[in-house]
C-alpha cells in the first residue's frame, strides 16, 4: 500500500499517467501473503536458475553477462565520478545501480551541474531506455508464475514511462 502511494506521488510529480501500473499494484496487494515469503518470491523471479527476469541488463543488450554493455556501463559510472557501495555485490550492468548512478547525475544537475543532466540524458537514451522494455516484457511472462512479479512489473511500467524522452 505505501508502495502505490509512493507511485502515486511520482507520477504526480513527473506528470505521468500511473493509473494501470497502480491498479496493477493494488491488485497484488490484495492478494495477501505473509511477509517472510517476499525473499523467497524475489529469489525465485529474479536469482534461482532458470533466472525468468534477469536484473544485469546485458542479458537484455548483448545476449549474457560481462558483455561490451556491462564495460560501457563501468566506463560512464568512471566518466561520471561515481563508485558503486563497496557493500555492492553485483555486476556493474545490475538495474539498481544503474539507477542510483542515474539518480546520482539528477542530484547534480539538481545543484546546477549543467554536465550531470546532459550525462544522465545519455546514459538513459544509451542503457536504461534500451532495456527497460525487454524487462518489462520478462516481467509480463512472469506474472502467472510468481506472485511478486506483477508488484516489480508495476515499478518498471513507471520507470519506463519516466525514461521516455519527452519528460526526461
Amino acid at each position: 500500500e505505501p508502495l502505490a502511494d509512493d507511485l502515486r506521488e511520482l507520477g504526480e510529480e513527473l506528470g505521468i499517467d500511473i493509473a494501470q501500473p497502480v491498479a496493477r499494484l493494488e491488485k497484488a496487494a490484495a492478494d495477501r501473503w505473509p511477509e517472510d515469503s517476499w525473499l523467497v518470491e524475489y529469489s525465485r523471479l529474479f536469482l534461482v536458475p532458470p533466472i525468468p527476469v534477469p536484473l544485469n541488463t546485458g542479458v537484455y543488450l548483448d545476449g549474457g553477462l560481462r558483455g561490451v554493455s556491462a564495460q560501457m556501463i563501468l566506463h560512464c559510472y568512471g566518466t561520471g565520478g561515481f563508485a558503486p557501495s563497496d557493500s555492492f555485490r553485483d555486476l556493474p550492468d545490475h538495474v539498481s545501480i544503474q539507477l542510483e548512478f542515474v539518480g546520482s547525475l539528477l542530484e547534480r544537475a539538481e545543484a546546477g551541474d549543467a554536465d550531470a543532466a546532459d550525462m544522465a540524458r545519455e546514459f538513459v537514451d544509451s542503457f536504461v531506455a534500451r532495456w527497460v522494455g525487454p524487462l518489462r516484457d520478462a516481467l509480463e511472462k512472469s506474472v502467472g508464475r510468481s506472485r511478486a512479479a506483477p508488484v516489480y512489473l508495476a515499478v518498471v511500467e513507471v520507470l519506463q514511462q519516466a525514461v521516455d524522452p519527452a519528460l526526461f
